[in-house]
């Protein structure tokens, strides 16, 4: 919660990482390395975008997308 778009972009992108982050222990088994990484970058990318621009309208629809754009590909690295 600020007024600085700067710190809400580094605020978002650390949050994006950390939620794609999360899948790397499925990576050491399944070793698929590039769906790891854009699987880390969609994260990044939905997390600022939603956070920072809110083309949602609330915040209930925002964290939904959120969430199922986080975990998408994991689906996949199962």
């Amino acid at each position: 919660g600020t007024d600085d778009v700067w710190i809400k972009i580094r605020k978002r992108a650390i949050y994006g990482l950390c939620l794609g982050i999360s899948a790397l222990p499925l990576c050491f088994n399944s070793n698929l390395w590039i769906l790891f990484a854009a699987h880390v970058s969609l994260c990044i990318s939905a997390s600022v975008f939603l956070g920072v621009a809110n083309p949602t309208g609330n915040a209930r629809s925002e964290e939904s997308l959120k969430f199922s754009l986080a975990t998408i590909l994991v689906l996949f690295l199962i």
